[in-house]
């Protein structure tokens, strides 16, 4: 036997249990030869310098390096087949990217007292997705929630499952691992597993309009945000929090950062931490699309990609979705604390900072101050912002124009102090992700500024 392993197709004449003992016999002399597992890794503490980089070594040589190096060559015959081989490689990239990072990061080590996500995944199942709020995670628990029947009713597509039940729907069939346990970590190394993650100032944008701007956080993090920020806070503030600013909440995720952060805001190396975990594909918000849909190709769920639905529809379900959803955080919250109007307002100005309507329209007062009954506002309003959004003839590249000209304003108002310590607070995002720590666009600041 031992003659036979020196040629080239030995393999192909060994018997079955000959090939068994063979597997068997090399990986005993791999673990005895290497002395730390990935499972040493995930339930211990590295302490020292030495061990540190062992770890990390190991990590990238058995799940990532030989994973790659054992991939299948694919044979370049059709336009599709390069596209998907590029899409390929490009993934591989990021994975080797971020790995880099985490190896010669001296923070490394202190991540995995840190890590607060949770992936979704099922008993039975081989998938594993790491949550990322504020990262088309309604998407993606859309898609686990269908390919596991976890829903009521009969949808048809992912799209389908109601916004609320998606979030906050029992789950029967999926399965959530906590991320902080190092046995969670060491069963997905065994997934197929993906995460996605995004430019740091643009989530913590997104949030703060989502969370805080509008109702959803009012009655919870937004009155710690008053409470902890505002010196002289009235008492109307302390009660309702309707009216945290983007500065405050810059100031409120900076002190926050060394203890227990909020899901949507907290740095995504937290959430995921490639640095401690395999993931198979890493995603990324500014090629959503894209990155969605090789993932679903590579994981044999490509039929999902065959909607029917047209761009257009989903952002008129998604205007509708969002106008339903903040109208109803009306019975949450303290009485004298949502006005439908000024809700209304806040949604108006939500939608043009996200590009749905633009920027010159003017909020129409008017017309909703003619409805009788206030259980009307939200059907009026619902056929404004739609009517709104359909007569527009912008294009693609004016709406991104639009939506960029609100994200860099709101952040040319931050002291620069103040954007110095997110940067700060997020810096192991930028350099794992590969982001751009101080974009000129944000700090920029003219003389008389400084």
């Amino acid at each position: 036997m031992a003659r036979c392993m020196k040629t080239a197709n030995c393999v192909a004449i060994l018997t079955l249990g000959q090939m068994i003992v063979v597997f068997i016999f090399i990986g005993l002399r791999w673990q005895t030869a290497h002395h730390v597992t990935f499972s040493d890794l995930s339930n211990r503490i590295i302490q020292d310098s030495e061990d540190h980089e062992k770890c990390y070594k190991l990590l990238q040589n058995k799940y990532f390096i030989s994973n790659m190096a054992t991939k299948p060559t694919r044979i370049l015959t059709t336009a599709t087949n390069k596209i998907y081989d590029e899409k390929w490689k490009s993934m591989q990239q990021r994975i080797e990217f971020a790995l880099d990072k985490c190896s010669n990061s001296s923070d490394v080590k202190d991540i995995t007292h840190r890590i607060q996500g949770i992936a979704w995944t099922s008993s039975n199942g081989n998938i594993a997705y790491c949550v990322t709020p504020k990262v088309g995670c309604t998407y993606w628990k859309r898609v686990f929630r269908f390919i596991y029947r976890d829903f009521n009713g009969t949808p048809k597509t992912p799209a389908d499952i109601p916004r609320m039940y998606t979030h906050y729907g029992p789950l029967k069939n999926i399965k959530v691992f906590h991320l902080s346990e190092p046995a969670a970590r060491t069963k997905m190394a065994y997934m197929k597993a993906f995460m996605f993650t995004r430019d740091p100032y643009t989530r913590l944008w997104s949030a703060y309009i989502d969370k805080y701007f509008l109702p959803d956080f009012w009655r919870t993090d937004a009155k710690n945000v008053v409470l902890s920020i505002r010196e002289n806070a009235t008492a109307y503030s302390k009660r309702c929090a309707n009216d945290v600013t983007f500065e405050e909440f810059l100031t409120h995720v900076v002190r926050m950062s060394g203890s227990r952060m909020n899901e949507h805001y907290v740095p995504v190396h937290r959430l995921c931490s490639p640095c401690h975990m395999k993931f198979d594909y890493i995603g990324k918000q500014e090629s959503f699309s894209a990155d969605t849909k090789f993932i679903l190709d590579d994981l044999d769920l490509g039929y999902l990609n065959n909607d029917n639905k047209s761009f257009a529809d989903h952002v008129m379900e998604e205007l509708k979705t969002l106008i339903t959803y903040n109208f109803k955080l009306k019975s949450h919250l303290l009485s004298g604390c949502f006005h439908e109007l000024d809700v209304a307002r806040r949604l108006w100005l939500a939608f043009q900072i996200n590009g749905y309507i633009p920027s010159e329209v003017n909020f129409p007062k008017a017309d909703l101050m003619k409805v009788r009954h206030l259980n009307e506002t939200e059907a009026v309003f619902t056929k404004l912002v739609l009517d709104q959004h359909n007569s527009s003839k912008k294009s693609s590249t004016e709406w991104k124009e639009q939506r960029k000209r609100f994200f860099v304003s709101a952040y040319q108002t931050v002291p620069l102090s103040l954007l110095e310590d997110v940067r700060d607070v997020f810096q192991l995002d930028f350099d794992i992700f590969n982001y751009e720590s101080e974009p000129e666009e944000l700090f920029y600041r003219p003389t008389s500024d400084k």
